[in-house]
């Protein structure tokens, strides 16, 4: 049923609902992002990217959770689309290193070494906001682990 486009739409119109209209809970939204990783339609995989960054950009409070923010990322490195890499790298900035983490392995699973020239790139940048710089610096020191 996910396959379908009219299926995701309706999934995306759930998020876009305001909180007293969607009165659910975080582990429901959850689901729901988890349901958006396993799209195989490579269009309907590009919807559900840009959906999720959508989501990321406007700090939607569905994603306030930590949980909700790792499986975010999860499901941006299982869409596997270049796109969510800067948004990824935002997550670095999040304060719970589960996300941060999260965040590391979805950016190795998309492309491992874009990811890692932007990583280098922003680590050189001496006009990167320092939580930023912080994150990154965890982001290759783990990139450097065996």
């Amino acid at each position: 049923w996910i396959q379908s486009p009219l299926a995701l739409q309706f999934l995306c119109q759930f998020f876009s609902l305001a909180p007293e209209q969607n009165p659910v809970s975080s582990r429901v939204h959850q689901e729901a992002l988890v349901a958006l990783g396993r799209l195989e339609n490579p269009a309907l995989q590009q919807c559900a990217v840009d959906f999720l960054v959508h989501l990321l950009q406007t700090h939607h409070p569905a994603i306030e959770p930590p949980a909700n923010k790792q499986t975010i990322a999860l499901t941006l490195g299982q869409l596997g689309h270049r796109a969510a890499i800067d948004s990824l790298i935002e997550l670095l900035v999040d304060a719970n290193p589960g996300v941060q983490f999260h965040a590391i392995a979805a950016l190795r699973q998309i492309d491992a070494r874009l990811a890692l020239q932007k990583l280098e790139a922003i680590a050189h940048d001496r006009n990167c906001p320092g939580r930023l710089r912080a994150g990154v610096a965890i982001a290759l020191q783990e990139w450097r682990q065996p």
